[in-house]
């Protein structure tokens, strides 16, 4: 993962934990099976991506762009939503662990969480109108 774009790629069990990768963009991109685990994604852009089966725990996203990214079946654990760059923010997960991730002041209308396990999850202030929580665990996760 050299170059700073990658579009229209695939990302097949790339393990990378803990590892910098400051400003990267990421277009149409599918990771699979990849370990991305307290690695720092500080100022990347992810533009129609999808992360299938991915473990993306402690992830740092400060300044990252979100853009259309679908994670399924994926390992979202602590992971803070809420430093993300607010510009057409759009995510959407789909029986994914987000246990302990925060949301705070997040504007997320119509997100989508399906089978989802959002324990401890802190969404205080956001704006999660018309969203969507299908078959979720919310113990005890945080609204305001």
């Amino acid at each position: 993962m050299e170059t700073l774009t990658h579009e229209d790629r695939t990302f097949e069990k790339v393990v990378e934990p803990g590892k910098a990768f400051h400003g990267r963009t990421f277009d149409k991109c599918t990771f699979t099976r990849c370990d991305f685990s307290r690695s720092d994604f500080t100022k990347s852009r992810f533009i129609d991506c999808t992360f299938n089966g991915c473990d993306l725990s402690m992830m740092k996203l400060r300044g990252a762009s979100m853009q259309h990214v679908v994670f399924k079946e994926s390992k979202v654990l602590g992971v803070d939503f809420s430093g993300c760059s607010e510009m057409l923010f759009s995510v959407r997960f789909e029986q994914c662990a987000l246990d302990h991730s925060v949301f705070v002041k997040r504007r997320m209308p119509k997100t989508r969480f399906t089978r989802c396990s959002l324990k401890s999850v802190d969404f205080e202030q956001a704006d999660l109108n018309e969203a969507v929580l299908d078959t979720c665990d919310l113990q005890d996760a945080v609204f305001n």
